[in-house]
């Protein structure tokens, strides 16, 4: 019998592409995500702040796993707070506590890099940094991540987080950074078309395809054990000015706009951990962007 495993946050970018690693791998998939998502990739529609309809879902199955993508991310976090707090906080708790109620093995949580507050770019941020978030996203994370821990000591059910960065790669729907999502759309587009990238040229973001991530969590989920409560997510530090000249070199066809914000949160992310433990030989940003532009080219 296929081994079973739960995914919140499944109609999200993050969850969309995790289902689909896992259910290549063998596993049987149960996503779920909330009433006002857009729920045309098989979702359960269940909102983890209703103790109730969760209940019925982990009644209805018997998970080994659970992976917690459901998250308010930062942008919507600033404007509603407490709905953030809500769901961010609250939400996560009703995960862990019908986790340890339906004796799941391990809850294997999408943390992020906003954990460590701003660093600069010369900071390769390992584990050990002490968490400095300045917002209640970046809070609410380092919140969740000291609670799955006192729940794995009160109630054995194993707790790992993932601090995941910038995350990139088609097939997004942001509406706040939709560059994320364009880097890699717009490569093959035969129209004009620009990219406003908000950061400014000197500036270094920590980037890392979403396909990276789905298979980082798929390894975090299959493992027989993990050393670690804690792993960095990969990522690869790329200069704006670097990603404007690469992207108008591959389609001349798209502009790439650039800002004057700085970024929030690591700059550059110590992922070490993850690959020594797992063995992991990883294909990095740059390497994604060039074949998704040859895979492009191919089919044209």
């Amino acid at each position: 019998m296929p081994r079973s495993v739960l995914i919140t946050g499944g109609a999200g970018f993050i969850g969309k592409h995790i289902h689909a690693v896992l259910e290549r791998q063998g596993w049987n998939v149960v996503s779920l995500d909330s009433a006002d998502a857009l729920l045309d990739s098989g979702c359960l529609r269940c909102d983890i702040t209703d103790v109730g309809q969760l209940e019925g879902v982990f009644r209805a199955h018997h998970f080994e796993r659970v992976i917690h993508a459901a998250s308010i991310l930062p942008t919507a976090a600033k404007l509603d707070p407490c709905k953030a707090t809500e769901v961010n906080i609250g939400g996560s708790l009703n995960i862990l506590e019908m986790a340890a109620r339906f004796k799941v093995n391990r809850v294997i949580y999408a943390s992020s890099g906003s954990v460590y507050g701003t660093q600069p770019a010369s900071n390769f941020v390992s584990e050990e940094q002490p968490a400095a978030p300045e917002d209640i996203y970046g809070a609410a994370k380092r919140y969740v991540e000291i609670l799955g821990e006192a729940y794995e000591r009160k109630f054995g059910v194993e707790f790992v987080a993932l601090r995941i960065v910038m995350v990139v790669g088609p097939g997004g729907t942001s509406v706040t950074s939709p560059w994320r999502n364009q880097i890699f759309e717009y490569l093959g587009s035969p129209e004009s078309k620009e990219v406003l990238v908000p950061y400014s040229p000197d500036e270094t973001l920590p980037l890392v395809h979403v396909e990276e991530i789905a298979s980082m969590l798929a390894t975090l989920t299959a493992a027989e054990r993990c050393s670690h409560h804690i792993y960095n997510s990969f990522g690869d530090c790329v200069h704006p000015s670097e990603l404007k000249k690469e992207i108008e070199s591959l389609n001349p066809n798209v502009r790439v706009t650039l800002g004057t914000a700085a970024v929030t949160g690591a700059r550059a992310i110590d992922s070490s951990r993850f690959a020594r433990e797992f063995g992991v030989l990883r294909n990095g940003f740059w390497q994604r962007l060039r074949r998704e532009a040859r895979k492009i080219r191919t089919l044209a």
